[in-house]
Protein backbone atom coordinates (compact mmCIF):
# COMPACT_ATOMS: atom_id res chain seq x y z
CA UNK A 1 0.00 0.00 0.00
CA UNK A 2 2.86 2.39 0.77
CA UNK A 3 5.06 1.22 -2.11
CA UNK A 4 2.69 0.02 -4.86
CA UNK A 5 5.48 -0.72 -7.35
CA UNK A 6 7.12 -3.16 -4.95
CA UNK A 7 6.40 -6.84 -5.46
CA UNK A 8 4.55 -8.72 -2.73
CA UNK A 9 6.94 -9.75 0.04
CA UNK A 10 6.83 -11.53 3.38
CA UNK A 11 9.56 -9.22 4.66
CA UNK A 12 7.71 -5.89 4.42
CA UNK A 13 9.17 -3.61 7.12
CA UNK A 14 6.45 -0.94 7.09
CA UNK A 15 3.37 -2.23 8.97
CA UNK A 16 1.22 0.41 7.27
CA UNK A 17 2.14 -1.02 3.88
CA UNK A 18 0.35 -4.33 4.38
CA UNK A 19 -2.97 -5.50 5.79
CA UNK A 20 -2.93 -8.26 8.38
CA UNK A 21 -5.73 -10.79 8.71
CA UNK A 22 -5.84 -9.78 12.37
CA UNK A 23 -6.19 -6.02 11.78
CA UNK A 24 -9.29 -4.37 13.17
CA UNK A 25 -11.77 -2.79 10.72
CA UNK A 26 -10.57 0.61 11.91
CA UNK A 27 -6.95 -0.28 11.22
CA UNK A 28 -7.78 -1.66 7.77
CA UNK A 29 -9.61 1.56 6.92
CA UNK A 30 -6.72 3.67 8.19
CA UNK A 31 -4.21 1.77 6.06
CA UNK A 32 -6.34 1.97 2.90
CA UNK A 33 -7.01 5.67 3.38
CA UNK A 34 -3.26 6.24 3.81
CA UNK A 35 -2.31 4.23 0.72
CA UNK A 36 0.09 5.91 -1.68
CA UNK A 37 -1.54 7.44 -4.76
CA UNK A 38 -0.77 10.25 -7.22
CA UNK A 39 -1.99 13.83 -7.49
CA UNK A 40 -4.20 13.53 -10.57
CA UNK A 41 -7.33 12.63 -8.55
CA UNK A 42 -8.80 10.59 -11.40
CA UNK A 43 -9.53 6.88 -10.92
CA UNK A 44 -8.53 4.65 -13.81
CA UNK A 45 -6.31 1.62 -14.29
CA UNK A 46 -2.74 2.36 -15.42
CA UNK A 47 -0.10 0.27 -13.65
CA UNK A 48 2.82 2.22 -15.14
CA UNK A 49 1.66 5.76 -14.41
CA UNK A 50 -0.82 5.17 -11.58
CA UNK A 51 0.50 2.15 -9.63
CA UNK A 52 -1.17 3.14 -6.36
CA UNK A 53 -4.65 3.56 -7.80
CA UNK A 54 -4.19 0.46 -9.97
CA UNK A 55 -3.22 -1.54 -6.88
CA UNK A 56 -6.37 -0.41 -5.06
CA UNK A 57 -8.47 -1.20 -8.13
CA UNK A 58 -7.04 -4.72 -8.18
CA UNK A 59 -7.86 -5.19 -4.50
CA UNK A 60 -11.42 -3.95 -4.98
CA UNK A 61 -11.88 -6.10 -8.09
CA UNK A 62 -10.78 -9.31 -6.35
CA UNK A 63 -13.02 -8.74 -3.33
CA UNK A 64 -16.10 -7.44 -5.16
CA UNK A 65 -15.74 -9.72 -8.21
CA UNK A 66 -16.26 -6.66 -10.40
CA UNK A 67 -13.88 -5.71 -13.19
CA UNK A 68 -11.37 -2.93 -12.60
CA UNK A 69 -12.91 -1.11 -15.57
CA UNK A 70 -16.38 -1.23 -14.02
CA UNK A 71 -15.11 0.13 -10.69
CA UNK A 72 -12.99 2.79 -12.39
CA UNK A 73 -15.98 3.99 -14.42
CA UNK A 74 -18.03 4.39 -11.24
CA UNK A 75 -15.36 6.29 -9.29
CA UNK A 76 -13.37 7.99 -12.06
CA UNK A 77 -14.31 11.54 -11.04
CA UNK A 78 -15.52 10.81 -7.49
CA UNK A 79 -12.20 11.76 -5.94
CA UNK A 80 -9.56 9.56 -4.33
CA UNK A 81 -11.10 9.94 -0.87
CA UNK A 82 -14.44 8.44 -1.90
CA UNK A 83 -12.73 5.70 -3.90
CA UNK A 84 -10.51 4.75 -0.96
CA UNK A 85 -13.56 4.64 1.34
CA UNK A 86 -15.14 2.14 -1.05
CA UNK A 87 -12.01 -0.04 -1.10
CA UNK A 88 -11.68 0.24 2.69
CA UNK A 89 -15.31 -0.81 3.18
CA UNK A 90 -14.87 -3.89 0.98
CA UNK A 91 -11.57 -4.88 2.56
CA UNK A 92 -12.55 -4.37 6.19
CA UNK A 93 -15.74 -6.40 5.66
CA UNK A 94 -13.77 -9.26 4.09
CA UNK A 95 -11.23 -9.24 6.93
CA UNK A 96 -14.04 -9.17 9.51
CA UNK A 97 -15.70 -12.18 7.86
CA UNK A 98 -12.42 -14.11 7.91
CA UNK A 99 -11.85 -13.24 11.58
CA UNK A 100 -15.38 -14.36 12.47
CA UNK A 101 -14.81 -17.76 10.81
CA UNK A 102 -11.39 -18.05 12.45
CA UNK A 103 -12.75 -17.30 15.92
CA UNK A 104 -15.57 -19.80 15.42
CA UNK A 105 -13.14 -22.57 14.44
CA UNK A 106 -10.82 -21.81 17.37
CA UNK A 107 -13.60 -21.70 19.95
CA UNK A 108 -15.47 -24.74 18.62
CA UNK A 109 -12.62 -27.20 19.16
CA UNK A 110 -12.87 -28.23 15.50
CA UNK A 111 -9.22 -27.39 14.83
CA UNK A 112 -8.03 -29.59 17.69
CA UNK A 113 -10.22 -32.40 16.38
CA UNK A 114 -8.74 -32.08 12.89
CA UNK A 115 -5.18 -32.07 14.23
CA UNK A 116 -5.82 -35.13 16.38
CA UNK A 117 -7.17 -37.02 13.36
CA UNK A 118 -3.90 -36.61 11.43
CA UNK A 119 -2.49 -39.69 13.12
CA UNK A 120 -5.03 -41.77 11.15
CA UNK A 121 -4.21 -40.10 7.83
CA UNK A 122 -2.12 -41.68 5.06
CA UNK A 123 -0.96 -38.93 2.70
CA UNK A 124 1.07 -39.12 -0.51
CA UNK A 125 3.04 -36.03 -1.51
CA UNK A 126 4.11 -35.74 -5.16
CA UNK A 127 6.33 -32.91 -6.32
CA UNK A 128 9.78 -31.35 -6.66
CA UNK A 129 11.64 -32.43 -3.55
CA UNK A 130 14.63 -30.37 -2.46
CA UNK A 131 17.30 -30.20 0.20
CA UNK A 132 17.97 -26.67 1.45
CA UNK A 133 21.57 -26.05 2.52
CA UNK A 134 22.05 -23.39 5.24
CA UNK A 135 25.58 -22.17 6.00
CA UNK A 136 26.18 -20.15 9.16
CA UNK A 137 29.32 -18.18 9.89
CA UNK A 138 30.93 -14.80 10.39
CA UNK A 139 32.40 -12.28 7.96
CA UNK A 140 35.61 -10.42 8.76
CA UNK A 141 36.75 -9.29 5.32
CA UNK A 142 35.86 -8.84 1.67
CA UNK A 143 37.51 -11.00 -0.97
CA UNK A 144 40.36 -9.18 -2.78
CA UNK A 145 39.34 -10.92 -6.01
CA UNK A 146 35.68 -9.87 -6.07
CA UNK A 147 33.34 -7.64 -4.02
CA UNK A 148 31.93 -10.55 -2.00
CA UNK A 149 32.25 -11.34 1.71
CA UNK A 150 34.51 -14.18 2.84
CA UNK A 151 32.55 -16.37 5.27
CA UNK A 152 34.17 -18.26 8.12
CA UNK A 153 31.86 -21.27 8.19
CA UNK A 154 30.85 -22.36 11.68
CA UNK A 155 27.83 -24.54 11.00
CA UNK A 156 26.01 -26.14 8.07
CA UNK A 157 22.52 -27.61 8.23
CA UNK A 158 20.34 -29.37 5.70
CA UNK A 159 16.57 -28.86 5.73
CA UNK A 160 13.82 -30.39 3.61
CA UNK A 161 12.57 -27.94 0.99
CA UNK A 162 10.03 -27.70 -1.84
CA UNK A 163 7.53 -30.54 -1.75
CA UNK A 164 9.71 -32.17 0.89
CA UNK A 165 8.86 -29.30 3.23
CA UNK A 166 5.22 -30.37 2.92
CA UNK A 167 6.32 -33.88 3.82
CA UNK A 168 8.06 -32.53 6.89
CA UNK A 169 5.04 -30.48 8.01
CA UNK A 170 2.63 -33.40 7.60
CA UNK A 171 5.02 -35.68 9.44
CA UNK A 172 5.17 -33.23 12.35
CA UNK A 173 1.37 -33.59 12.58
CA UNK A 174 1.84 -37.38 13.00
CA UNK A 175 0.42 -38.28 9.60
CA UNK A 176 1.76 -41.34 7.78
CA UNK A 177 3.54 -39.72 4.86
CA UNK A 178 4.65 -41.23 1.55
CA UNK A 179 7.15 -39.30 -0.60
CA UNK A 180 7.10 -39.32 -4.42
CA UNK A 181 9.77 -37.37 -6.28
CA UNK A 182 13.11 -37.48 -8.08
CA UNK A 183 16.59 -36.96 -6.66
CA UNK A 184 20.10 -37.44 -8.02
CA UNK A 185 22.62 -40.12 -7.18
CA UNK A 186 24.87 -37.73 -5.24
CA UNK A 187 25.83 -36.74 -1.70
CA UNK A 188 22.84 -34.44 -1.31
CA UNK A 189 20.55 -37.23 -2.49
CA UNK A 190 21.96 -39.49 0.21
CA UNK A 191 21.55 -36.75 2.81
CA UNK A 192 17.98 -36.25 1.63
CA UNK A 193 17.10 -39.93 2.04
CA UNK A 194 18.77 -40.01 5.46
CA UNK A 195 16.65 -37.09 6.66
CA UNK A 196 13.45 -38.77 5.43
CA UNK A 197 14.37 -42.08 7.05
CA UNK A 198 15.20 -40.35 10.34
CA UNK A 199 11.69 -38.92 10.30
CA UNK A 200 10.14 -42.31 9.37
CA UNK A 201 8.85 -40.92 6.07
CA UNK A 202 8.29 -43.65 3.46
CA UNK A 203 10.81 -43.34 0.60
CA UNK A 204 9.71 -46.14 -1.76
CA UNK A 205 8.33 -43.52 -4.15
CA UNK A 206 11.62 -41.62 -4.45
CA UNK A 207 13.29 -42.18 -7.84
CA UNK A 208 17.08 -41.81 -8.13
CA UNK A 209 18.06 -40.34 -11.51
CA UNK A 210 21.70 -40.76 -12.50
CA UNK A 211 21.51 -37.79 -14.91
CA UNK A 212 20.34 -35.07 -12.55
CA UNK A 213 21.56 -33.47 -9.32
CA UNK A 214 19.52 -33.30 -6.15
Amino acid sequence: LKDPIKKMSKSETNPNGVISLFDSPEMVTKKIMGATTDSENLVYFDEENKPGISNLLNIASVISKRTTEDIANEYKTAGYGNFKKYVASLTSQMISDIQEKYNHIISSGKLEEILNNFSDARIAVVGDVMLDDYIFGSVDRISPEAPVPVVNVKKETFVLGGAANVLNNLNSLNAKVFAFGVIGNDDNGKRFLNVLEEKSIHTDGIIIDEKRPT
